[in-house]
C-alpha cells in the first residue's frame, strides 16, 4: 500500500469520526431541549379599540413572547443559579441556553411529541374602575399559566398605557414560571433601562421567601444583601447577610458579601476580616474574596498584606475564563501599588498567599 493511501484513508477515518462526535453533541443538545419545559404564549382575546389599534390577538401574543425572549436573552448570558457567584454585588444566575437555531427547530416538534411546555393564556378587557388614573376607561390583562402549578394572576393599566400593559403581564408571566430568571434579568439590565430594578428584586425575593420550606434562602438574603451593597447601604445589607448565614453558616458568597459590607462601617473591619478568611476557608479560589479581603486589611491599615493579597488575586484570576474575571482586582491593585510599604517587593509565593488568607 502506497502512502498516500494510507494518508487517504487515515483522512477519511478522521471525518467519520468527528461527523460522528458532530451527531452525538447535536444529539445530546437536542434532547436536552426537548426534555426542558418550553413555553408558549397562546393568542390573546382583545377588545376591538385595541384591534383597532393594531393589537390583535396574535399581536399581543407575539408582544409577550418577545418580552420572554428578551427576559431570556439576558438572563441566559451567566451561570446557572446553583452555581451562584456573588462578588461585590455582582449577582449571576440562570438557566442553561443552547444557540437559537437548534432551539427553534426543536420547538416545532415539542407539541407534536407530547413535551413538557407552559402555556400561557388569557386576554384584555375594558375595566370601569373608581382609581383616579382610570378616569378614561383602563385595560385589564388576565393571564392563565397552564404549568405544573396552574395560576391566575391580572394588571390593570390606564388605556393609554397599553405597551407597559403587555410589559408588565408578561413579566408576571416570566416570575410564575422561573423568578430567579426575571431577577437575574434585573441585574444584569443596565440601570436606566430598568429603573425600578429594587422594587423588582424586593418583589422577587418576597416570592421565594413565600414558599415554605425553601431550599432557596439563602439564595435570596444574600440577593438583597448585595443588591443593598450596591447602594451602599451597609447595616440592612449586613442584616440581610446575617439572616442567610443563620440558615446556612457555610454559604461563601454570604461571607464574602458581609465581609465587602462589614470593612465599610467604622470598628467592624476586624470581623469582616473573619468573614472573608471564613469564605476563603470554603472557596479558597475566590479571586474575588481575596479582593474584598485585601479592601478589609486595607481599612486595617495593614496595606503590605494587602497588597501582597491583591497579587495574589491577580494570579488567580488569571487563570480564570476572561468572562469570569473582573476590573476590580486590577483597580484594587493599581490603588495600593501607590501606597502599599512593599510596591517593589519581589512576587509573593503561593505559601505566603495562603498565609494571609489563613
Amino acid at each position: 500500500m502506497k502512502w498516500f493511501e494510507v494518508f487517504d484513508r487515515t483522512i477519511s477515518l478522521a471525518a467519520r469520526l468527528f461527523a460522528v462526535a458532530l451527531g452525538f453533541a447535536v444529539g445530546a443538545v437536542v434532547a436536552f431541549e426537548l426534555t426542558d419545559a418550553s413555553v408558549t404564549i397562546d393568542e390573546m382575546s382583545v377588545p376591538s379599540d385595541l384591534a383597532n389599534q393594531g393589537y390583535t390577538p396574535s399581536v399581543v401574543a407575539h408582544e409577550i413572547l418577545d418580552e420572554w425572549a428578551n427576559i431570556s436573552t439576558v438572563a441566559t448570558t451567566t451561570k446557572r443559579r446553583q452555581e451562584i457567584s456573588l462578588g461585590h454585588g455582582q449577582v449571576e444566575l440562570s438557566l442553561p441556553a443552547v444557540e437559537l437555531s437548534i432551539g427553534s427547530i426543536v420547538d416545532s416538534f415539542r407539541s407534536r411529541l407530547g413535551f413538557p411546555q407552559e402555556h400561557v393564556r388569557g386576554g384584555i378587557v375594558n375595566t370601569v374602575s373608581t382609581d383616579p388614573k382610570c378616569a378614561n376607561g383602563c385595560y385589564t390583562f388576565l393571564l392563565d399559566l397552564d404549568g405544573p402549578t396552574p395560576d391566575h394572576f391580572s394588571i390593570t393599566e390606564p388605556k393609554e398605557n397599553i405597551n407597559q400593559l403587555i410589559r408588565e403581564a408578561s413579566r408576571l408571566a416570566v416570575e410564575k414560571l422561573d423568578p430567579y430568571l426575571l431577577a437575574n434579568y434585573y441585574y444584569a439590565s443596565k440601570p436606566a433601562d430598568e429603573p425600578n430594578r429594587e422594587q423588582e428584586v424586593y418583589r422577587l425575593v418576597a416570592v421565594v421567601l413565600a414558599t415554605k420550606p425553601s431550599d432557596d434562602d439563602t439564595w435570596a438574603y444574600t440577593l438583597l444583601g448585595a443588591m443593598l451593597n450596591k447602594q451602599e447601604r451597609w447595616p440592612e445589607a449586613v442584616s440581610n447577610f446575617n439572616n442567610a448565614l443563620a440558615i446556612d453558616p457555610h454559604f461563601a458568597p454570604a461571607l464574602n458579601s458581609r465581609c465587602w459590607a462589614k470593612a465599610h462601617i467604622p470598628g467592624e473591619v476586624g470581623d469582616a476580616i473573619v468573614d472573608c478568611r471564613a469564605a476563603l476557608g470554603f472557596d479558597p479560589d475566590s479571586f474575588e474574596t481575596m479582593d474584598s479581603l485585601a479592601f478589609a486589611l486595607e481599612q486595617n491599615n495593614q496595606r503590605g498584606a494587602a497588597f501582597d493579597l491583591i497579587r495574589c488575586a491577580l494570579r488567580v484570576e488569571q487563570r480564570a475564563p476572561p468572562a469570569k474575571r473582573s476590573g476590580s482586582v486590577e483597580q484594587t491593585y493599581a490603588r495600593l501599588r501607590l501606597s502599599a510599604p512593599n510596591a517593589r517587593s519581589p512576587e509573593p509565593t503561593e505559601a505566603a498567599c495562603k498565609a494571609i488568607t489563613r
